[in-house]
């Protein structure tokens, strides 16, 4: 729509319990104003990225001095603040690029989604160009690449909000579906779309590792954090745009990335994966 440069308008930080294959998503809004910074990163006052949090890749690529590391500067700065907002680690990242998450999802035939509420856009941004009427009543759904990507991103009769519960409802299915022996048949296509349009600093040899965990992930039993508001606003900027409750996040996060599933989902009060997305 006229933009250049990269917007980060979805962040989802995934955890893993390597031994038992235990799986949380935390859903990161992209218009998080005043997101805190790691003390290393000195440029505002306030300790925090002023900006709404999908600017601020953009912004560290063009300031590369600002924001060193072991990545990219956007990378170093997405890491760092997502990090310093959840209290955190945050090992590796992978930036996947609207074309090459269309072609992710082709590379292994597709994927299966169950819609729940009809998804209505008359205006849908294609991603070679130009625009569509798209219209997605409830029901299941053998999705290609585009269409699993239209349902994800589309957000006009909707918002950011209801977008983030069917992206991480995407993102189950396709952990649901490309079991390791589907990953191996279509490695060879797969490689190529991650060569080409997947940014991430994962190393080539810890590749057969994640493979290896796929068999213990239940998505089933997964957990799905959104912090949206109010529950996770803090409070709000002089332009009205809502800043983060740090403290509840970094509790909440704490509890999905080290109780098991079925704990942390009564002490938090909230629906497993497999029931929000149908």
């Amino acid at each position: 729509r006229g933009r250049t440069g990269v917007r980060t308008d979805t962040m989802i930080l995934a955890s893993i319990d390597t031994q038992n294959g235990d799986l949380a998503l935390i859903s990161v809004p992209r218009n998080f104003a005043r997101v805190p910074l790691p003390e290393s990163i000195d440029l505002f006052s306030c300790n925090c990225f002023p900006p709404i949090l999908n600017e601020l890749y953009q912004y560290a690529e063009a300031r590369p001095e600002s924001f060193p590391g072991p990545t990219t500067p956007g990378a170093n700065a997405i890491k760092g603040a997502i990090s310093e907002l959840t209290g955190l680690p945050i090992h590796f990242y992978a930036l996947v690029a609207l074309d090459g998450f269309v072609e992710v999802v082709d590379a292994i035939g597709g994927v299966t989604i169950t819609v729940t509420e009809q998804v209505y856009d008359p205006a849908y941004p294609k991603e070679g160009g130009g625009t569509e009427v798209l219209n997605i009543q409830p029901g299941v759904y053998d999705f290609d690449g585009h269409e699993a990507l239209a349902y994800a991103r589309s957000r006009r009769s909707s918002d950011d909000y209801n977008r983030m519960g069917r992206q991480r409802c995407v993102i189950e299915a396709v952990l649901e579906q490309a079991d390791p022996f589907s990953l191996l048949r279509n490695f060879p296509s797969l490689a190529e779309v991650i060569k080409a349009s997947v940014e991430t600093d994962i190393p080539l040899e810890r590749m057969p590792d994640l493979i290896d965990l796929l068999p213990l992930v239940d998505t089933d039993r997964a957990v799905s954090l959104r912090l949206v508001p109010p529950t996770y606003v803090g409070g709000y900027d002089a332009n009205g745009r809502n800043t983060t409750d740090v403290d509840l996040i970094r509790q909440h996060s704490r509890i999905v990335t080290t109780l098991s599933p079925e704990e942390a989902l009564i002490e938090l009060g909230i629906d497993p994966l497999e029931d929000a997305c149908g």
